[in-house]
């Protein structure tokens, strides 16, 4: 833009410099031109080059300043893109750390998702035992307390039976061992009799029957009836 800006003003002071021809009327007549007019055209025409090359270089130099700033934008630039590929490489970096993150939290999530279905399938699979214990354990105890009737039931009746057949039990067991008792004592009595009948037999042959002989006989006839 600048350079372009510079050209028009060059062409636009070549044209104002440039001497237009003039065309003589028949009636004008050539001026006299003087060493002093020609050495004030080029002093002038000097000026003019002077302002143009002051210019120029007013130019030139605003060029090299805005070629300086180009350059220092560029570095500028440079820095600032490498900074961006470094900060790309490093963004680069953690989204693939973030995506690795992501794959593992995931594994992790399908992992925990397939364990927490495996618990649910066991707790309802455990809920449902636990309804058929609660039935089974209702039944059992329907069971046994209609078991716990008939047993009082029966209870009560096996004691009545049992204490009379008891009774009843121990009465002829009394009878018994008295009986064998006696019947003891009695055989142990016969015994002693008939040893001293023996005894008193053979006392009677050798000596004359006596009273006490007699007592014995009268004892042993009461205990025989």
């Amino acid at each position: 833009m600048a350079w372009r800006r510079y050209q028009r003003e060059q062409r636009a002071l070549q044209e104002m410099n440039t001497p237009k021809p003039r065309i003589l009327q028949q009636q004008q007549q050539p001026q006299k031109v003087t060493t002093q007019t020609v050495l004030e055209w080029h002093e002038k025409r000097l000026i003019n080059i002077k302002e143009d090359s002051d210019k120029q270089t007013e130019l030139i130099n605003s060029i090299h300043e805005m070629v300086d700033k180009i350059d220092a934008r560029s570095r500028l630039n440079e820095t600032f893109i490498s900074q961006c590929s470094r900060t790309n490489k490093e963004i680069e970096n953690d989204l693939s750390k973030t995506n690795k993150t992501l794959s593992n939290n995931s594994n992790l999530f399908e992992q925990q998702n397939k364990k927490i279905k495996n618990l649910e399938d066991a707790l309802s699979i455990s809920a449902i035992t636990i309804e058929r214990l609660e039935t089974l354990i209702k039944n059992i105890n329907n069971d046994y307390l209609s078991f716990k009737e008939n047993f009082v039931k029966s209870k009560n009746l096996l004691e009545v039976k049992v204490t009379e057949e008891h009774a009843k039990k121990l009465v002829k067991e009394m009878v018994k061992e008295s009986i064998d008792q006696k019947v003891k004592d009695n055989n142990e009595k016969i015994k002693k009799m008939e040893k001293k009948k023996k005894k008193v037999q053979l006392n009677v042959k050798e000596k004359p029957i006596n009273k006490h002989v007699e007592t014995v006989k009268n004892q042993e006839t009461s205990l025989e009836n």
